[in-house]
C-alpha cells in the first residue's frame, strides 16, 4: 500500500553555495570572554538591582556556582539562538569551567554550529532568500550534516555527539566557535532533538531521514 497522497520530488531542489548568500552573523563579532580577561568584570553583577530579574540573575549565579562546586549536574536546555546570536564562545568557557555538565537542543542548532565551525558565517537574510526560493539551500551546509549523520550512524552516536565529533575530526578551521565540538572535547553530552521538517536541511534531496531519527533517538535516551 502506497500514500494517496503527492509527494514533493526533492529531486528537483537546485541548492546553492553559501557564499552566494548574505550571513548576518560573522564569527568576527563574537566577542570571547577568555581573551576580555577581568577587564570591566568587576563589580559587574552588582549593577543589577536586587528587584525582579535583577535578583533572578544573581539567584542564578549564585545557584550556578553551589551546583558546579558540589559537582552536581548542569544541563543546559538551549535554543538555536543562543548559537547563532553570538554566544558560542560563552557557552563554551562555561563548559571548560564546569558551569555546563550537558546541553539540549534543537535540530537547527546543528545548523548554525556547523556554519560558524566551517564557514565563520550563520544566520541568512529570511526577508532577502525566502521570497527569491533559496532560502535554507545552502549545499555546503546540507553536505556537513549529511557527513555528521554518516559518521554518527557508522559509529552508533548520538546527533549532537556526532556533529561534534565531525567538526573536531574535520579540523574545522572555526572549530573554536563551536559549542558541540567543545562538549565533544569536553567529554559532555550534547544532545540534538529533531521535529522533522523544521530544519532547512530536511529539504535538501539527500537527507538521511532514517540516519536522522536513529540519532536523534538515541540523544533522547541519553
Amino acid at each position: 500500500m502506497t500514500t494517496r497522497y503527492e509527494e514533493e520530488d526533492l529531486r528537483k531542489v537546485k541548492p546553492v553555495s553559501i557564499d552566494e548568500r548574505d550571513s548576518k552573523v560573522h564569527v568576527e563579532s563574537f566577542v570571547d570572554p577568555e581573551a576580555a580577561g577581568d577587564a570591566g568584570s568587576s563589580g559587574l553583577i552588582d549593577i543589577f538591582p536586587p528587584i525582579l530579574k535583577g535578583a533572578d540573575l544573581k539567584d542564578l549565579v549564585d545557584a550556578l556556582r553551589r551546583a558546579r562546586d558540589a559537582k552536581k549536574q548542569i544541563v543546559w536546555l538551549i535554543g538555536a539562538h543562543v548559537i547563532k546570536c553570538g554566544l558560542s564562545l560563552y557557552m563554551k568557557s562555561l563548559i571548560e569551567r564546569g558551569y555546563i555538565t550537558a546541553v539540549a537542543t534543537t535540530g537547527s542548532a546543528t545548523v548554525h554550529d556547523l556554519e560558524l565551525a566551517f564557514y565563520g558565517k550563520t544566520s541568512e537574510d529570511v526577508a532577502v532568500e525566502l521570497p527569491a526560493g533559496r532560502f535554507g539551500m545552502s549545499k555546503e551546509t546540507a553536505a556537513h550534516f549529511e557527513a555528521a549523520c554518516e559518521h554518527g550512524s557508522e559509529n552508533a552516536l548520538g546527533l549532537g555527539e556526532a556533529v561534534g565529533a565531525y567538526i573536531v575530526e574535520s579540523r574545522a578551521p572555526y572549530e573554536k566557535y563551536s559549542v558541540f565540538a567543545a562538549a565533544s572535547r569536553s567529554n559532555i553530552p550534547a544532545t540534538v532533538h529533531v521535529a522533522l521538517g523544521t530544519d532547512i536541511t530536511h529539504q535538501h534531496p539527500g537527507f538521511p531521514a532514517a540516519k536522522v531519527g536513529e540519532l536523534s533517538l538515541r540523544d533522547f535516551r541519553i
